[in-house]
């Protein structure tokens, strides 16, 4: 899914705050890829679960009809900075 989904910003945050305090965006450097539906936490525009994607140090939340919510790319090694 390519599509952002059309929310401010302060919309965005709290969805990201709410699935944070769940416990659902634990990161980490060994962490496996999981993808959850968040029950939880719906979308504000279409009342959907959002979907959960965790991979090592980056997330995504998505709605499954209206397009992404919040993208994080974090780099498990900051050797990928050197030049």
């Amino acid at each position: 899914m390519t599509k952002y989904a059309n929310l401010v910003n302060k919309q965005r945050s709290a969805i990201v705050e709410q699935i944070s305090n769940l416990g659902l965006l634990n990161l980490g450097d060994e962490l496996p890829t999981k993808v959850i539906m968040c029950e939880d936490v719906c979308c504000p525009i279409c009342g959907s679960s959002l979907e959960v994607y965790t991979s090592g140090n980056s997330y995504q939340i998505a709605c499954p009809t209206d397009g992404r919510i919040a993208v994080f790319r974090g780099f498990a090694n900051p050797s990928y900075f050197k030049v």
